[in-house]
């Protein structure tokens, strides 16, 4: 009869305490299930860090590079922009006018000078300078010599490379002053045929400029 008793006692006792460990046990479990909650959250939260700073680092790169593209770009392009600038300041003195052409002096290799350009002669025909009647002695152009001279015999020197106190750019003619006073003349009074022509050519040692004309024809 007592063991009765004890035992039922102690079924009420455990009955009685069932619903307190049942509310611990989920009271564990919830705070358990919190606290991966969270975990889970930081490493969204981190991995989400790592992402952007990649993100970040990607972008950077391809700031840098097309930096550097625009670099180099710049590097090739500013050659080319003085080079074309160049071209174009060799282009502006390659025009001449007539006017700036006749009274230029002419020296010959030696810096010496020779004499002055008095006229031009054009042909017409061929679309281009075909002499010069170059002034030799005399003062100021007058009482001097009359010499035809091939314009492709003569160089036109820039004037940074001129001798210094000259102003603007000369003319270069690749003979001395002896040389000069034995030149053939030509008919000044006349027009130049082929045959004069071809002479006054060949004592500057220069190809008569109709031929290359024929060439490029």
């Amino acid at each position: 009869m007592k063991l009765h008793m004890l035992t039922a006692v102690a079924l009420s006792a455990s009955l009685a305490l069932a619903p307190n460990l049942f509310a611990a046990t989920h009271q564990e479990d919830q705070k358990k299930e919190k606290q991966e909650t969270l975990q889970q959250e930081k490493q969204d939260v981190k991995e989400e860090k790592q992402e952007l700073s990649q993100k970040k680092d990607q972008k950077q790169q391809m700031t840098d590079q097309e930096q550097q593209q625009k670099q180099q770009q710049t590097g090739q392009e500013q050659p080319k922009m003085a080079a074309g600038q160049q071209k174009q300041d060799q282009y502006a003195q390659q025009l001449q006018n007539s006017d700036d052409i006749q009274g230029m002096k002419i020296q010959n290799q030696q810096g010496e000078e020779v004499g002055s350009i008095d006229k031009v002669v054009i042909d017409t025909q061929a679309g281009q300078v075909a002499y010069v009647v170059l002034t030799s002695g005399g003062f100021w152009g007058i009482g001097g010599e009359k010499v035809v001279v091939p314009w492709n015999a003569l160089k036109m020197q820039p004037t940074e490379q001129a001798q210094a106190g000259q102003q603007g750019p000369v003319l270069v003619l690749n003979v001395t002053k002896d040389q000069l006073k034995q030149a053939p003349q030509g008919d000044l009074k006349k027009t130049l045929d082929r045959n004069q022509g071809r002479e006054i050519h060949q004592y500057y040692g220069v190809s008569p400029y109709w031929e290359g004309q024929q060439q490029q024809k």
